[in-house]
């Protein structure tokens, strides 16, 4: 198979299961966390109705599905992406970093949520999901 072909095809598989990563620890929050009665994690407009009343442990689990998202989308591009993999792994923790600004933008939190967010767990779980599949290339 062709080199850019398959690092295209690898890149876009990277971002799918990063994002499955994500979307399964947002679905699974209710299970772990007790949340306000009719509060829905996965509706904008909930987090505006329950603001003050949504625990911090929610948004612990936040940080640690964004987190682990970018990790394994970056781990997977790196591990099998045919060349520039340091590239590719950062380049899919931009575009979950993206996903970030815009979370941070649509939905209200703590004022420490965003800088702990955009600083701790894009770029650097990018980078380090690089260093964990051995591409120290």
């Amino acid at each position: 198979m062709n080199p850019i072909l398959k690092n295209i095809l690898i890149f876009i598989g990277a971002l799918i299961v990063g994002m499955l990563v994500n979307g399964g620890i947002v679905s699974l929050s209710p299970l772990l966390i007790d949340f306000p009665d009719g509060f829905d994690p996965m509706d904008q407009n909930s987090y505006e109705q329950f603001k003050d009343s949504i625990p911090n442990s929610a948004y612990i689990l936040a940080l640690l599905a964004h987190g682990l998202g970018t990790l394994v989308g970056a781990f997977i591009v790196a591990k099998f992406a045919t060349t520039k993999n340091l590239w590719f792994a950062l380049g899919i923790a931009v575009l979950f970093l993206l996903g970030g600004i815009a979370n941070i933008a649509m939905i209200p939190g703590p004022s420490w949520f965003p800088p702990v967010d955009l600083i701790l767990c894009y770029i650097p779980m990018g980078y380090l999901g690089w260093i964990l599949a051995g591409s120290k290339k």
